[in-house]
């Protein structure tokens, strides 16, 4: 009896590897990193991230809306919006359309205008005695030959409850990483 059960769990394992791809566990995380999952749903907010309605609670919705849009007619349009995506799925073996994403000009034109020769980490305060100010908004500075004044900024900012819980516990959940946080441009 146990030498049948072991037979049956060994060919549904065989099965579902050959249904979802051998790797598709390790597929599956890389995947969720790349739409920026924690837990279980995306820290991404925007809903024009996603390309399926559930996308930021379903990396697998996510995964197939992907690959339905770039084998649609509007493909180019979608593998030029989410090239890192595109390039991904490419690379792992899923059977979408070969475009070639040197020939978007939109694509090219941000990539080009995004090259920089510095970068500079920006605390929004140097006073050092608020750690909250001093760490609490951090921003990424990226500039060509121009100056600071010009240069793009990416924001990195923490959501707080403004210490309305007291400051051991504002300054335990700042340290640790327990406050949500965001980006913007």
């Amino acid at each position: 009896m146990r030498k049948y059960l072991f037979l049956i769990l060994l060919g549904a394992l065989f099965v579902s590897r050959i249904l979802c791809g051998a790797e598709n566990i390790q597929d599956l995380n890389e995947w969720k990193r790349l739409l920026h999952f924690s837990d279980y749903k995306s820290r991404i907010v925007s809903s024009g991230f996603f390309l399926a309605e559930d996308g930021g609670n379903d990396p697998i919705s996510e995964l197939n809306a992907t690959i339905d849009l770039l084998n649609s007619k509007n493909g180019a349009v979608v593998a030029s919006n989410y090239p890192a995506r595109y390039l991904w799925l490419r690379g792992h073996g899923y059977s979408v359309p070969e475009f070639d994403l040197e020939s978007f000009s939109d694509l090219n034109d941000y990539v080009e205008a995004f090259k920089k020769q510095k970068i500079y980490l920006i605390f929004a305060s140097e006073y050092t005695g608020c750690s909250a100010s001093f760490f609490g908004h951090i921003l990424l500075g990226f500039s060509g030959e121009d100056s600071l004044l010009d240069a793009d900024v990416i924001h990195f900012s923490a959501e707080t409850d403004d210490g309305a819980s007291g400051f051991l516990k504002y300054a335990y959940n700042g340290l640790t990483g327990k406050y949500e946080s965001y980006f913007y441009r």
